[in-house]
């Protein structure tokens, strides 16, 4: 996001051969990228060369057994092997493919929708990121409040 620059816009469109949805575009862009790495790192990718690496890689050896579609855009993971991805050419929705459960995008693209935008999507993660900071907050006062002979949790 904040580390991308109109450079890696055009690597990414040349390397690829497509053009990015206006919505990632202005999203990568603008914003910059969280304090959290997990979410630079996975959820949606911020480095142009990870996202045409991970995209060839899809393209070439295909997702799970199945063929990955050159006008799909992976734009992010979620570290297990399932992806984030958008449909170049038909809509602007973030899609999640499953490769455990869940519809197949090969079956059920539909199903498959994850948020409706990229930006969506990004309030998303940082959503979850905010509740695991709350969750480790409040275990680490439970365990400062234990007396010395109460366990630990």
């Amino acid at each position: 996001m904040g580390s991308m620059n109109d450079n890696d816009i055009k690597l990414i469109e040349a390397s690829l051969k497509i053009s990015l949805p206006t919505s990632y575009k202005t999203l990568i862009l603008n914003h910059p990228c969280p304090d959290n790495q997990d979410i630079c790192n996975h959820g949606l990718f911020n480095d142009a060369q990870h996202l045409i690496d991970e995209n060839i890689n899809h393209r070439t050896n295909g997702w799970f057994d199945m063929d990955w579609p050159d006008n799909f855009l992976l734009i992010g993971d979620d570290g297990c092997g399932d992806t984030y991805f958008m449909v170049l050419g038909k809509d602007e929705h973030v899609y999640f493919a499953d490769h455990e459960c869940g519809p197949s995008y090969q079956d059920d693209l539909d199903g498959c929708l994850s948020h409706e935008t990229v930006t969506d999507h990004l309030e998303n993660l940082l959503e979850i990121e905010r509740e695991l900071d709350r969750e480790e907050k409040e275990l680490a006062e439970r365990r400062a409040n234990k007396k010395w002979w109460q366990f630990w949790i």
